[in-house]
């Protein structure tokens, strides 16, 4: 159990991540737009 759950949260941050990534990418494009 004990090492799904860690897989599980290295999954959660992994996604945490990629959205962080993506809502950066999203708010350097509309920053170049102003």
């Amino acid at each position: 159990m004990r090492a799904i759950s860690e897989y599980d949260s290295l999954a959660s941050i992994k996604g945490l991540y990629d959205a962080a990534s993506d809502v950066d990418l999203f708010y350097s494009k509309e920053c170049h737009k102003w």
